[in-house]
C-alpha cells in the first residue's frame, strides 16, 4: 500500500496487526531511496524508515533488517525476546532467526549449523556468535576452547547493541575469561564482574526470561567460592523466573530439573521433566530427562525402564545420569543409570567407552549412597581424593589406606594432601609433618599458580598438625584463615573448620562455611557436610534447614555400610524430634 489509510485498512481486513506503506525510488547517482513507515494497527503508533542503497533488493534488505531490529523490540521474534539484532546481512539474519527456533527447541546441532551460516555472512554478527558459543558449551562444555573462542568474538563485536544485549554479551565474555581456569586459581575479580553484570542486567530488565537464564547459568556454573557463593535454591529460582517469563523456552529447563529433583524430590523433579518434555526438545539433554521420565516416574526396578535404559544411548544415559546423580532416592536411580551400561556386551560399540565411565563414576556413586566397601572395590588405590575420603569414612581397612597413603607420599603424589582428615583423624603427625616440608618448597618454586597451591597446603598441614597436638584453640584459628579461593575443592577443610566454630559456640559462622556449595560431581562428603549444617541449624533455630538436612542424610546413607548407620541413627532421632515440633 502506498498510503496509511488504504494500509491500514488491509491490514484489518486480513487481522494483521502491523501494515507497511511508503515509496521507493530511483536517483540519479544509480542508488535507491526507501522511505517506509511501519504500523502497529492495534495503537496507531508509526515508525519511520528512511534510507538508501545501490538496488532494490539490497534497499529491502536493509528495510527488512531495520523491521526485524524494531519489531524485536516489543515482540519474541528469536529464541526470544530479542531488543536488537547488529547485523545489516538479510542472509545472516535468516539464518539466524531459523537457528533461533531451533535452539527455543535445544536442538543444538540443528542451531549451530544455522548459526555458522549466519556468521558466514556476517563474521561480527555478535548475537549469531554468543549463541554458537552457547549450543558448543551445551553440546561439549562450557570451558571448551570452541565455545570460550565464539563468546570472545562475540565479546570483541559488541558495538551498537542495546544495553540490554550488551550486558549479555559482556556476561559471556566474562564467563570466557575464567572458564578456562582451573577453579583453584580462579580470576575473582572476573568472577566478581560476571556476577554483577547478569544482577544488573536482571534489575535493569526483570521481565527478561533469557536475562533470568543467563543468571541461572551464571549461578549453576561458576557459584562457587565465598566471593560469590549462592545456594542451589537461589539457582534454581533464577531458572524458575526464567521458566515464567516463557514456558515454552526449553534452555531454562535442563538444569531446573537435576535442581528440583536434589532439592524437592522426585514429585518436583518429574514435573519439571514433564513441562520440558513437553517442548518436543531433542538434544541429549532431552533424552537423558525423557529417561529419567520413564525410570523414576514408574516402579522401581520394571522391566518396561529396563527396556528404556537397554535402548537407550550411552550419551543419553550418561545424561540422565547427571541429572540425578545427586539425588538420594530410595530406588538408588542415578545408581542403576551407571549400572545399565555394564550390561551390554563385549561385542557392543560402545562396550569400551561404557567401560571407562563405569570405572570413573561407578565408585563415586557407590559411595554418595554410602556403599562404602563396594566403593573401594570399584575403585581400589587409585590415587584420588575419592579414596581418601572413603579411608576417613571407615570404607577400608586402617591398615590398607595407611599402607597407600605412605606410598603416596614416599612417590610425591599431589593427592597425598587429601589424606589429611585422615591422618589427623589417626594422628600421625610424622607424615603431616613430611607433608608440610613438601608443600614449604612448593610455595618457593614453579608457577604462581604452583606456588599459590603451595602456599594454601603449607598452611593446611599446620591447621590438621594442631589438632593432632590437641591445640584446638591453634587449630581453629588455623583453619579459618585458610582462603577457599585457593582451594575451591578442599570441603573437609572447611567442614573441619565449621566443627571447630560450633563447638566455640560461633554457629553463624560456621553456617556461612557449611552453606557453601560443593564444588564436586558427587562426592559422600556432601552427605556429612549436611549432618553438620543439620547440627549448626537446628542450634541457630532454622528448623526448616535442619530438617532439609538430616532428611538428605538419611535418604543417602540409610542402606549404606554398617559403619554409617551411628550417622544414620543420630539424624533419624533428630528428624523425629523436629517433625514433632508445631509446623515441624
Amino acid at each position: 500500500a502506498s498510503d496509511r489509510k488504504s494500509a491500514s485498512d488491509l491490514a484489518r481486513r486480513t487481522n494483521a496487526q502491523y501494515a507497511i506503506f511508503g515509496t521507493l525510488v530511483g536517483s540519479a547517482n544509480d542508488s535507491v531511496r526507501f522511505r517506509a513507515t511501519l504500523i502497529n494497527i492495534k495503537n496507531d503508533r508509526a515508525w519511520d524508515y528512511e534510507g538508501r542503497d545501490s538496488t532494490v533488493e539490497a534497499a529491502a534488505a536493509r528495510f527488512t533488517v531495520a523491521v526485524l531490529a524494531e519489531l524485536g523490540k516489543t515482540h519474541r521474534i528469536g529464541a526470544v525476546r530479542q531488543s536488537s539484532f547488529g547485523s545489516k546481512s538479510i542472509d545472516a539474519m535468516r539464518a539466524f532467526l531459523q537457528g533461533e527456533q531451533f535452539y527455543r527447541r535445544t536442538s543444538w546441532d540443528s542451531a549451530a549449523a544455522s548459526y555458522r551460516r549466519a556468521v558466514s555472512f556476517d563474521n561480527r554478527f555478535a548475537i549469531a556468535l554468543r549463541r554458537s558459543a552457547q549450543v558448543t558449551a551445551w553440546q561439549r562444555n562450557g570451558s571448551d576452547s570452541v565455545a570460550r573462542a565464539f563468546r570472545l568474538a562475540a565479546g570483541a563485536a559488541n558495538r551498537g547493541l542495546s544495553p540490554r544485549d550488551s550486558l549479555l554479551l559482556a556476561a559471556d565474555s566474562q564467563s570466557a575469561a575464567v572458564a578456562r581456569l582451573p577453579s583453584d586459581s580462579m580470576n575473582w575479580a572476573v568472577l566478581k564482574r560476571l556476577f554483577s553484570t547478569v544482577d544488573e542486567a536482571a534489575r535493569r530488565y526483570p521481565d527478561d526470561p533469557e536475562v533470568w537464564y543467563a543468571v541461572g547459568e551464571a549461578r549453576f556454573h561458576q557459584g562457587y567460592g565465598s566471593p560469590v557463593n549462592v545456594t542451589e535454591r537461589q539457582t534454581l529460582q533464577a531458572f524458575d523466573k526464567s521458566i515464567a517469563l516463557d514456558s515454552a523456552f526449553a534452555p531454562a529447563y535442563v538444569h531446573a530439573v537435576e535442581l528440583a529433583f536434589i532439592l524437592d524430590g522426585r514429585r518436583a523433579g518429574l514435573r519439571y521433566a514433564g513441562l520440558y518434555l513437553r517442548l518436543r526438545p531433542t538434544d541429549d539433554e532431552a533424552e537423558g530427562i525423557a529417561i529419567v521420565n520413564a525410570v523414576a516416574g514408574g516402579n522401581s526396578g520394571n522391566s518396561a525402564s529396563d527396556s528404556v535404559l537397554d535402548q537407550a544411548s550411552p550419551a543419553a544415559i550418561m545424561a540422565a545420569y547427571q541429572t540425578v546423580r545427586r539425588w538420594p532416592d530410595s530406588a538408588q536411580t542415578a545408581l542403576r543409570l551407571l549400572q545399565s551400561t555394564g550390561r551390554r556386551p563385549r561385542t557392543s560399540p560402545t562396550y569400551v567407552s561404557d567401560s571407562v565411565r563405569l570405572w570413573n563414576f561407578l565408585p563415586l556413586q557407590l559411595a554418595y549412597r554410602g556403599r562404602l566397601s563396594e566403593a573401594y572395590l570399584a575403585l581400589g588405590n587409585r590415587p584420588s581424593r575419592i579414596f581418601a575420603e572413603l579411608a576417613l569414612l571407615g570404607g577400608l581397612p586402617a591398615d590398607t589406606a595407611a599402607a597407600v597413603f605412605s606410598r603416596w607420599v614416599k612417590d610425591g603424589l599431589p593427592q597425598a594432601f587429601h589424606a589429611l582428615p585422615w591422618l589427623a583423624a589417626t594422628r600421625d603427625s610424622l607424615t603431616i609433618q613430611t607433608l608440610m616440608a613438601r608443600a614449604d618448597a612448593d610455595s618457593r618454586r614453579g608457577s604462581e599458580f604452583a606456588r599459590r597451591g603451595g602456599r594454601y597446603r603449607a598452611a593446611s598441614t599446620r591447621a590438621y598438625l594442631s589438632l593432632v597436638r590437641r591445640d584446638t584453640a591453634d587449630a581453629l584459628k588455623r583453619f579459618v584463615a585458610l582462603p577457599d579461593t585457593l582451594c575451591i575443592a578442599c570441603y573437609l577443610d572447611r567442614l573441619t573448620a565449621a566443627r571447630l566454630l560450633a563447638t566455640r559456640g560461633r554457629l553463624a559462622e560456621a553456617d556461612s562455611l557449611l552453606g557453601q556449595r560443593i564444588n564436586s560431581f558427587v562426592t559422600p562428603a556432601e552427605v556429612l557436610i549436611a549432618l553438620e549444617r543439620g547440627r549448626v541449624a537446628k542450634r541457630l533455630g532454622r528448623n526448616a534447614e535442619a530438617t532439609q538436612a538430616f532428611r538428605r542424610v538419611v535418604d543417602a546413607w540409610s542402606t549404606g555400610d554398617q559403619t554409617l548407620q551411628p550417622l544414620v541413627t543420630e539424624a533419624r532421632r533428630e528428624l523425629a524430634t523436629l517433625l514433632k515440633q508445631p509446623g515441624g
